[in-house]
């Protein structure tokens, strides 16, 4: 690596320095006559590689987190936050969705002593908390097993919902995951429609060429729809069009 050379480099300048025992003004020349190593072309890493050689190297996120790549989606789509998985789930039941996004921090998967059935866990971690999710049974081995063996790293958005539990009130709340998806695929499948409003007088040419490109080079799966306003006859039309593709623009 580039690095363990410019170390290696350093240090036989410094011994080279001491040996001859130079001052400081001619050792600044000695290592001038000796080039340093070139500097190798290389990708810039994403916010995602490099959080992640930061949290391996220093046990923490220095320069960001690796979720700020999904911002967006989390601002727009997701609800909740892991710290407000405590002890008590109780303030969460009847709650028809709950919406958590993260990265998945930890897997593992072992067998039950009390059945002898696999099971397994993920760690799930977002900007205020981790939280530790355990699948059994048919959760296990035929919805979450790809999640819980090879998930680790992998940006998710978890659905659950509290239920109270079916013993009463000797047993608390239980936590229930509805479904797993990947983030990435939230901007595809979370918005219902795409709409917005415009006023009659303001439909041309221009703006008809406009929605036309937007639907011809955003082809995708949520429906298009404008409502067109008539301030004078105070009326409004629904107009739906083609179905079109979420696309983030960062600012």
């Amino acid at each position: 690596m580039w690095i363990e050379k410019l170390m290696r480099w350093a240090s036989r300048n410094q011994s080279e320095a001491d040996s001859t025992q130079i001052s400081i003004f001619d050792m600044e020349d000695t290592l001038k006559e000796e080039s340093l190593p070139n500097i190798p072309q290389c990708e810039r890493w994403s916010n995602v590689v490099r959080c992640n050689f930061e949290n391996e190297c220093i046990g923490f996120y220095l320069s960001g987190h690796p979720l700020d790549d999904y911002k967006w989606e989390i601002k727009s789509f997701i609800h909740n936050d892991l710290s407000q998985l405590s002890a008590d789930l109780t303030p969460l039941v009847g709650m028809k969705e709950l919406r958590f996004a993260g990265v998945i921090s930890e897997t593992g998967k072992a067998i039950s002593k009390k059945n002898g059935k696999p099971f397994g866990w993920i760690v799930l971690e977002d900007y205020k908390g981790s939280y530790k999710f355990t699948f059994y049974d048919r959760d296990y081995t035929e919805k979450y097993f790809s999640y819980c063996n090879d998930g680790k790293g992998w940006f998710v958005m978890i659905k659950a919902m509290v239920k109270e539990s079916q013993y009463g009130d000797k047993y608390p709340p239980k936590l229930v995951v509805q479904n797993i998806s990947m983030l990435a695929d939230v901007m595809d499948e979370m918005p219902k429609a795409i709409s917005f409003r415009v006023n009659l007088d303001a439909i041309n040419d221009e703006f008809c060429e406009k929605i036309e490109k937007i639907g011809h080079d955003c082809k995708g799966k949520v429906p298009l729809i404008v409502w067109v306003d008539d301030p004078v006859q105070k009326l409004s039309l629904q107009m739906k069009g083609k179905e079109i593709k979420v696309i983030k623009i960062d600012q």
